[in-house]
């Protein structure tokens, strides 16, 4: 009959929770913890582009889960020719042995949407050196370059409204300079077309009874033919002139062919956008400009297989030298993985005192030698107090809690003194009991984005300060306009311009040459 064994037969068998196995177990959990924490896409594939694992990330994008993503490949998720392109790039990298750094490439996400992936892809190596695989690391650049899209559309409406403003200023200093109406109206038309690149630009004017506007200046052959053969509209006919007078507002086709006011110009063929802008002077219309493009709307308002291994009493010692190995390799995985994360990757204690880091936060935000010489310290030995002090009370807030901190915007200062933005995720790092042991952290630099951010604000007040300043000088112009007496404009000027300078007293005096019998003398106005 079979003897049971005794306590200690069974103490004999039991795992060694101080051995390999045990540290293998943790280096997975941490490992795990860490890929399925990142924002970014994490995976690591065999020889033949395989999936050997994958972060949360990754699966989501392509509908899956961590364990069934497992011996599949791009060809599984991805159309065929974004799968072979990917393909492509790996085993390039696997037999050269060089790594791909920051390529931008789209990836059609689950709904079949195009997002914009920086990937980057580095070889994987055993113990020999030798190319086993890789290791991919993908960030969602979509936000991004969204941002710098709009910051390169809000430049190009600033430099549209800075030639508009310029454009004004030129036409308001012709205005008042050049006293022949003739040669005004010429000069006017010429600049705006120039200027704003343009098909065609012509003034009409009103005639003496009030019923027609004759053309006066036009550009280009066309408008030296139309002038030629006096060319008029009727006051509210069948044109955007007409029109435009008559109901003293502009008038705007898009798309001439579907605008039913509109004339049929022989001499402007080629016109497929076309703007009335009605000319009123001292409240009554005096005529009207027309703008026309050949452009159609021309005219716009504005994102882990986990290993298993198990060992027999009869072979611990073989078992414990393949632990080992597994180990190692893990380590070497884990170490390659963070240390080629842009981002900032710390691990740390209870006390908040960094465990493990990577080349990013050792590096380029503290300034370290290597992520070795960071083991063991504190924010306090790199930051300055106030910060450190936010940051710890941050940590151990949330270690208390048992609760993570998901993206908060935090501001830092680099080594040389450089202000920086990072955004940080901190997630409570649990053992096996669920105990609360310590935190994983994530931070990425987003002083870029802050800067865009910024520099967006910035361009948006340039906006608004020249539609401000164009207003006041639209106002100004009223003003002027509504006056035809010397004594009147000046003294206008003068309360402007006071107002304008934020000066108390201001004077304006003219003088005159001396006359024969008479002294120095002249027309003055003062505020």
């Amino acid at each position: 009959m079979p003897q049971e064994p005794s306590p200690r037969d069974l103490a004999d068998t039991a795992p060694d929770p101080t051995g390999p196995e045990a540290a293998l177990a943790a280096e997975r959990s941490l490992l795990r913890t860490l890929i399925d924490t990142l924002p970014d896409y994490v995976y690591a594939k065999d020889a033949q582009s395989r999936f050997m694992l994958a972060n949360e990330s990754v699966c989501r994008v392509m509908g899956t889960t961590p364990e069934d993503v497992v011996g599949k490949t791009d060809f599984d998720f991805f159309p065929e020719a974004v799968a072979a392109q990917y393909y492509a790039d790996e085993q390039a990298v696997m037999r050269s042995g060089q790594p791909l750094i920051n390529k931008e490439e789209p990836v059609p996400d689950r709904e079949g949407r195009e997002r914009w992936i920086l990937t980057t892809k580095i070889p994987l190596r055993d113990g020999e050196g030798k190319v086993v695989g890789l290791i991919g690391v993908g960030r969602d650049i979509t936000e991004l370059r969204e941002a710098e899209a709009a910051r390169e559309r809000l430049t190009e409406e600033l430099a549209a409204r800075a030639t508009q403003l310029q454009t004004a200023a030129e036409v308001s200093r012709a205005a008042s300079s050049i006293l022949e109406t003739e040669e005004l109206l010429r000069q006017s038309v010429a600049l705006i077309r120039e200027r704003f690149g343009l098909y065609y630009v012509g003034i009409f004017l009103l005639d003496e009874s009030g019923r027609q506007a004759v053309l006066r200046a036009g550009t280009g052959e066309a408008g030296r033919q139309m002038m030629a053969t006096g060319h008029k509209l009727e006051v509210g006919g069948t044109s955007m002139i007409g029109w435009c007078i008559a109901n003293r507002q502009a008038r705007i086709a898009l798309d001439v062919g579907q605008d039913a006011v509109r004339f049929e110009n022989p001499f402007l063929p080629k016109t497929r956008s076309e703007m009335a802008l009605p000319l009123i002077s001292r409240g009554q219309p005096i005529g009207a400009m027309t703008i026309q493009s050949t452009q159609e709307a021309a005219f716009s308002q504005e994102d882990i297989t986990v290993l298993q291994t198990m060992a027999d009493q009869l072979a611990n010692a073989i078992a414990n030298a393949r632990l080992l190995d597994t180990l190692a390799q893990e380590r070497g995985l884990l170490r390659t993985l963070i240390d080629n994360i842009p981002d900032y990757v710390f691990f740390k204690d209870r006390q908040s005192r960094i465990l493990i880091n990577n080349k990013a936060h050792a590096v380029t935000l503290f300034g370290a030698p290597s992520p070795e010489e960071v083991v063991g310290k504190t924010d306090f030995d790199f930051f300055p107090r106030e910060l450190a002090e936010q940051y710890y009370a941050d940590e151990q807030g949330l270690m208390a809690r048992g609760e993570a901190l998901v993206d908060i915007e935090e501001r830092s200062v680099k080594p040389d003194g450089s202000e920086t933005w990072h955004l940080t995720t901190k997630i409570p790092l649990r053992d096996s009991e669920g105990k609360v042991v310590g935190l994983v952290g994530i931070a990425r630099d987003i002083t870029e984005r802050k800067r865009v951010e910024q520099e967006r604000e910035r361009l948006l007040e340039q906006v608004q300060e020249h539609a401000r300043r164009e207003e006041r000088l639209n106002a100004i112009a009223a003003r002027l306009q509504e006056h035809t007496d010397i004594a009147a404009l000046l003294q206008i000027a003068v309360e402007e311009l006071g107002e304008a300078l934020g000066a108390r007293v201001g004077r304006v005096r003219l003088s005159v040459p001396e006359q024969e019998g008479q002294g120095n003398g002249g027309p003055s106005a003062g505020a």
